[in-house]
């Protein structure tokens, strides 16, 4: 609350105007939670896959209007359900998060990392080519092959498979990129697995 002293008015009477501020600070604290509730996956702290569904249209649209470039990473672990079924799901969790955290370390802040649901990832890559796009799909494979995850002890070795696809014209909808992306996955799956991918020539 806050009281302000106007002065006396012509007849000598003090004038006397108060003010309520109300403070903010816990709405502002509600608001952000709310939104990191919409957007993010609780256990990765990465964009969920709506949000991350958005932003992929988002770049669309400024490929569409200004000629721009990028790629769509789409990824899972090898083999998750073998963890879960050999060290429990509370391990699986660890290693999810794992991920999560190599994935935040090899991108760079205008990239755009996500949990589309279990075990399976994507990122988004703006001003990327496919060509530079695979390099560091690569190098991310390498990472995740070389630090295993931590359980109580025990060093959890994964591998994980990646699919690569670039935009390109003629890809107006989110579900048109996601759909190349999934079938360059599809292909390092069938390939052996642990090893990088891109949508094959038509």
């Amino acid at each position: 609350m806050v009281a302000l002293l106007l002065g006396p008015d012509p007849r000598g009477n003090v004038e006397c105007v108060v003010e309520w501020a109300r403070d903010i600070t816990e709405q502002k604290r509600a608001e952000q939670k709310l939104k990191a509730l919409a957007t993010t996956d609780s256990l990765t702290g990465l964009w969920n896959r709506r949000y991350f569904w958005v932003k992929v249209a988002q770049e669309i649209k400024r490929a569409l209007r200004y000629g721009e470039i990028f790629s769509l990473l789409i990824f899972d672990i090898d083999d998750f359900k073998s963890i879960n079924d050999t060290h429990g799901h509370a391990a699986g969790d660890t290693v999810l998060k794992h991920l999560a955290m190599i994935m935040k370390a090899s991108f760079r802040h205008a990239d755009f990392s996500g949990r589309l649901g279990g075990e399976e990832f994507g990122i988004l890559l703006p001003d990327t080519g496919i060509d530079d796009a695979i390099v560091l799909a690569e190098r991310l494979r390498l990472a995740i092959e070389k630090k295993p995850a931590v359980y109580k002890g025990t060093r959890i070795v994964f591998t994980a498979s990646i699919g690569v696809a670039g935009y390109h014209q003629g890809i107006d909808r989110v579900d048109q990129l996601f759909f190349e992306s999934d079938k360059a996955l599809y292909r390092a799956k069938n390939g052996g697995k642990n090893r990088v991918q891109k949508t094959a020539p038509d």
